[in-house]
């Protein structure tokens, strides 16, 4: 991991073991959200990654496949899945990080597509196929509202949503430590400020020191050779 984080401290592409890291950082600080606030869920980046690993076999398994990763992340929240309005799922495709939510604030719900990268378009087959498959989780969770969210995920539209700081990016150097920022600050307003400003690189050379540190920090980092490896540098 020391390896990973000196990739996002200094100014190259990002692994994706930083984007699960920083998932496990903010799931944790979700215990101690104002109570007034939406419950948020970050997913690690192997639920996305089952869908296109298994995109060639059918819907069964594929789902199955999916439902086993889905319930082990779902072990590690600090939250009631109860409480949970937001789900949040990084997204790692050809190269280049983007976010999917599952926005259930609003009344009917969106599936939200949040991409730092000027001139992207969905992936409409991985979005049906995430639909399917997190609607076949929730079918199996067994409640009432679990049930209720199933038929909902089933009837719920996609979007893109329309980001003013939308920036060039073809050699992907950014997405990722932009689609950390998506994570941090969306609330579920798809007007919202991120921080972000269009192709604004000194924001993102800040965000990468500032989230190195935040995740070698967190209490829920139990790596003490790596945290003290690193604050010593």
């Amino acid at each position: 991991m020391l390896f990973q984080l000196e990739m996002l401290k200094n100014q190259e592409k990002i692994h994706a073991d930083v984007i699960n890291a920083w998932s496990a950082v903010l799931n944790y600080q979700e215990q101690y959200r104002d109570v007034n606030s939406s419950g948020r869920f970050f997913f690690r980046c192997n639920a996305a990654d089952c869908l296109f690993h298994y995109e060639n076999d059918s819907a069964r398994e594929r789902n199955k496949m999916f439902y086993d990763v889905v319930k082990f992340e779902f072990s590690r929240t600090f939250i009631s899945n109860k409480d949970i309005d937001l789900y949040f799922f990084p997204v790692y495709e050809s190269g280049h990080f983007y976010l999917v939510c599952f926005n259930t604030t609003i009344e009917r719900g969106t599936i939200e597509v949040i991409d730092y990268k000027d001139g992207s378009k969905e992936n409409k087959k991985f979005l049906k196929n995430l639909k399917s498959a997190f609607s076949y989780v929730m079918d199996g969770e067994g409640t009432i509202q679990s049930l209720v969210l199933s038929k909902q995920i089933k009837s719920t539209e996609s979007v893109v949503i329309d980001v003013p700081w939308k920036s060039s990016d073809d050699a992907h150097l950014h997405c990722g430590v932009a689609m950390m920022r998506h994570m941090e600050t969306y609330m579920g307003m798809q007007k919202w400020n991120s921080g972000l400003k269009k192709n604004n690189h000194i924001i993102i050379e800040k965000l990468r020191l500032k989230y190195t540190l935040s995740i070698i920090s967190s209490e829920v980092n139990i790596v003490e050779p790596v945290k003290q490896t690193v604050l010593k540098r």
